[in-house]
């Protein structure tokens, strides 16, 4: 995924991406221990699954791994419009649109 894959960084996330053929998009997450304490992580990874979760259904079918780095907490609406934002810029970039 990270040597085949296209990478996208908006702020404090990073997102990777690579085509499937399940039909479907798939969700993998790095959360680092520089991110903050475990409770921290726990908390980030949350967050980005539900964001996940409520907006799938517009993302492509492609295989995304989000890293992110230390960073003030947002709300999950923001994550919900990052990871669209961030995954359609990765796909774009992907099909030569980028």
């Amino acid at each position: 995924m990270f040597d085949e894959g296209i990478s996208v960084r908006r702020g404090p996330l990073t997102v990777y991406a690579l085509p499937n053929e399940l039909g479907h998009p798939r969700l993998g997450l790095t959360v680092s221990r520089r991110v903050g304490l475990a409770y921290e992580r726990v908390r980030l990874k949350r967050l980005l699954r539900e964001a996940y979760r409520h907006e799938r259904h517009q993302l492509p079918a492609v295989d995304i791994v989000v890293v992110p780095r230390r960073h003030k907490r947002w709300s999950l609406e923001d994550y919900r419009r990052r990871l669209v934002e961030i995954t359609r810029k990765v796909t774009d970039v992907g099909d030569g649109r980028g």
